[in-house]
């Protein structure tokens, strides 16, 4: 089975869909977060009743294999939020 790519114009031979998963968008930079759809999908299985739940479900799984910078725990877990919540609405 060929790989997805998405059609780049003057790029050869295109970008594997596979490159653009577990990143998250934090402060204008990209984390690259392994496994992060997968920590997604588990938090989204809990159906944690609040927000506030699903972010601390979030942070316990992150935090379990990726280094937050100092000072930036915050801005993860609104970049996590974001992205948990466009997943979520995606599968309504």
């Amino acid at each position: 089975m060929a790989k997805k790519t998405i059609e780049c114009i003057d790029c050869e031979p295109g970008i594997p869909i596979e490159s653009l998963r577990d990143r998250l968008v934090v402060n204008d930079k990209v984390a690259f977060i392994p496994g992060l759809e997968q920590m997604v999908e588990e938090v989204m299985r809990l159906k944690p009743p609040t927000m506030h739940q699903a972010g601390e479900e979030l942070m316990i799984r992150v935090k379990k294999s990726y280094q937050i910078p100092p000072g930036e725990e915050e801005a993860y877990r609104r970049a996590l939020l974001d992205y948990y919540d466009r997943r979520v609405t995606t599968f309504i």
